[in-house]
């Protein structure tokens, strides 16, 4: 049977981890995979798992998550959003990891493919896509990555074509249609 995706919303999270507990603390054995799904269900305003189920408005199998993904690349693009200015460049370069893949796949999906580079080129287009004034940095990451590839004396870049992860295919599609209207 092929796994389903159930959207899943509590109003009370402090609440859900009480009604756990109080479960946990009253059974003598471990609860099933069913039991725990209904205290979550039941927290959540239902009578069990299979009415919210039932009620629920989306859902997905495992075999086509494409909503999932849809949904995910939709959240990051909304979160790389936060970081952008009015002339969609990036103003700041986060701590967090993942929104600094996000950064750095956005500004990836600017750059031209099948053009050859040179270290001080690569830096002007860099810099034209954020204001946090570290084009070197940006540059040691896409190449970390495997999104641009140099020579052996760093003087030749060259944009290269990764399979693009479902997370960040909205935000190059994004950079992609931005780079297209500037050059119109």
């Amino acid at each position: 049977m092929p796994k389903e995706f159930v959207p899943f919303a509590c109003p009370d999270i402090s609440r859900l981890a009480k009604s756990i507990k109080k479960h946990l603390d009253k059974s003598e054995k471990k609860p099933s995979h069913v039991e725990i799904l209904n205290i979550f269900a039941r927290e959540s305003g239902y009578k069990n798992f299979q009415q919210m189920r039932a009620s629920s408005d989306v859902t997905t199998s495992a075999k086509d998550n494409s909503f999932k993904e849809n949904t995910i690349g939709a959240q990051n693009l909304q979160k790389l959003k936060r970081y952008l200015d009015d002339k969609a460049r990036v103003k700041t370069l986060p701590s967090k990891q993942s929104l600094q893949l996000m950064i750095v796949w956005y500004i990836w999906g600017h750059i031209a493919a099948q053009i050859s580079f040179t270290e001080i080129e690569l830096n002007h287009l860099l810099n034209r896509y954020h204001t946090f004034g570290d084009a070197a940095l940006l540059r040691r990451y896409m190449f970390e990555l495997g999104l641009v590839s140099r020579s052996s004396n760093c003087q030749d870049y060259r944009k290269l074509s990764p399979t693009i992860p479902s997370e960040y295919s909205e935000i190059v599609k994004f950079a992609q249609k931005i780079s297209k209207s500037a050059k119109s």
